[in-house]
């Protein structure tokens, strides 16, 4: 089982953002604490789910290889980039918990364009490698967030 070999990677993650959260703010009472951890936990799932969907085909590096196949179905059924709009609703959460106004100028002005960069860069690739079948997916899924409309005809 794949997931059982990230496991503890993603355990690590997971005390790393809570050790973080429960450290600089030591009684998460503050509303702004638990909507940021909620969020952060959830960009975390939204991340780790989107790895284990995306199988041996995961590369740090974006690439394609001659044995890839587009992958439609899980997460990948709503949005082209779920890994990444999962990274960035973790930080964002992270930052609302830690009421930190530099941490969400940050995000907003270095997380975001660098994962949109990112995300455009292997739009290219995935176009030139799957051709028709990629430019069908895109007209079909959002970016990062699902069109809504495509979400209520299913």
């Amino acid at each position: 089982m794949r997931f059982a070999y990230a496991l503890p990677w993603i355990l690590d993650v997971v005390v790393v953002g809570v050790t973080l959260v429960f450290a600089l703010k030591p009684l998460c009472g503050s509303l702004a604490c638990i909507v940021g951890l909620i969020l952060f936990f959830a960009g975390l799932f939204i991340m780790f789910r989107s790895k284990q969907w995306l199988g041996r085909q995961y590369s740090m590096v974006p690439k394609v290889e001659s044995d890839h196949v587009l992958v439609m179905s899980g997460p990948y059924a709503l949005v082209r980039h779920p890994m990444y709009a999962g990274a960035l609703l973790a930080l964002l959460g992270l930052n609302i918990a830690l009421e930190s106004l530099v941490g969400l100028l940050a995000w907003l002005f270095i997380a975001i364009p660098g994962h949109v960069w990112r995300a455009w860069e292997e739009e290219k690739l995935l176009a030139k490698h799957f051709n028709s079948l990629f430019a069908d997916y895109r007209l079909r899924t959002g970016f990062m967030f699902p069109r809504v409309w495509h979400v209520f005809k299913r």
